[in-house]
């Protein structure tokens, strides 16, 4: 474009680049150049059609924000097809006075689509999140029932120790009785005749010491198996325990992993809502 159009040369530079301003934002922008009276110059785009609007005045708002003298920018998502940035840009002379403004609205639909997408994620870090807490309160629950079982394995095993304390002291005095009987059998043989009554006493004596003798044998093994079951209770328990702990603590820097991601997720959705 070699016609200057305009009094001033910002406005003329800007007529000039005018279709290199899209591949310098990246992004699809609608142009309009003005006088600060009418649109004198445009480029339309996907976001806001512009053709129609050459040589007419500037909306009251715009023509006020122009008169302003500020840079304006505002964000606009409601009722329009695609969501776009406002940026409205005063253009003055040497002297400070306005000659013009240059309009620029820049599509916003790539980083609305990236911040759905980021919201999204920070969804599912959340429900992650939330998840690897709830299945820690649940192996931190197993690890302490475990604990409880431990220690109530560990009582049994006492009360069983404590069994065979009882066992032993029964097998002695069953010991004893035989040996009671047998003396008695010998006293019985010593009285002949007169010890036959003694004799009876004695047999079933040593009958009882025996079937008890026979009764602690069994009973002490049954009691022996049940320790070993114990053992092999407070074994699996505690090895399962381990386990656990191990995945309690690999949860928890899993946790706090993904709470470290969503802290710098945190700042770059911060850093695009600045875009």
């Amino acid at each position: 474009m070699s016609e200057k159009l305009f009094n001033n040369d910002i406005l003329n530079a800007f007529a000039e680049i005018m279709d290199f301003i899209p591949i310098i934002m990246d992004e699809e922008v609608s142009i309009a150049i003005s006088d600060g009276e009418v649109y004198n110059v445009v480029r339309s785009s996907e976001v806001r059609d512009m053709d129609s609007s050459i040589g007419k005045p500037l909306a009251l708002p715009v023509k006020k924000i122009i008169d302003e003298g500020k840079v304006f920018k505002g964000e606009y998502s409601a009722g329009v097809d695609i969501p776009f940035k406002s940026y409205t840009i005063p253009i003055k002379n040497e002297n400070g006075k306005i000659e013009g403004a240059v309009l620029l609205a820049k599509s916003l639909k790539k980083k609305t689509e990236f911040m759905s997408a980021f919201n999204d994620i920070k969804s599912s870090l959340e429900q992650i999140t939330e998840a690897i807490n709830d299945l820690n309160v649940n192996v931190q629950e197993v690890v302490d029932a475990n604990e409880q079982i431990l220690s109530i394995v560990e009582e049994a095993n006492e009360k069983t120790a404590d069994t065979n304390d009882i066992l032993n002291f029964i097998q002695e005095i069953s010991s004893q009785t035989n040996l009671l009987g047998l003396n008695a059998a010998i006293e019985a043989a010593r009285a002949g005749e007169y010890g036959r009554g003694f004799d009876v006493v004695a047999k079933e004596i040593r009958k009882l010491s025996g079937s008890t003798s026979d009764s602690i044998k069994r009973v002490d093994t049954v009691l022996k198996g049940v320790s070993d079951s114990i053992k092999t209770i407070h074994k699996k328990v505690g090895d399962s325990n381990g386990v656990f702990e191990v995945q309690a603590s690999s949860l928890e820097e899993i946790a706090a992993s993904i709470e470290e991601l969503n802290s710098s997720s945190q700042l770059m959705y911060g850093f695009m809502e600045k875009l």
